[in-house]
């Protein structure tokens, strides 16, 4: 029985720690942004991901919008 409870309790535990965390790092970014913490900055935020991802969104609303897939006529008759 007082495994259980012991289990059960570092269970909880990690949970709550999992449940926090991304409250944490959102507070520390807040903070290092107010702060105009370069450093802080660069080694919280993946930049490379964001450009990733952001290049990916525009792309796909373009696509969307436009209904271009982006191949050009001259790049479809060398491949032939």
């Amino acid at each position: 029985m007082r495994w259980t409870i012991r289990v059960g309790a570092a269970l909880a535990v990690l949970w709550a720690a999992c449940a926090v965390s991304p409250y944490i790092a959102a507070y520390r970014l807040t903070t290092a942004v107010q702060a105009r913490d370069v450093e802080a900055l660069k080694t919280r935020i993946n930049f490379r991901a964001v450009r990733t991802s952001l290049a990916k969104q525009i792309l796909a609303y373009y696509v969307n919008t436009t209904g271009d897939s982006g191949v050009s006529e001259a790049a479809n008759t060398k491949s032939r």
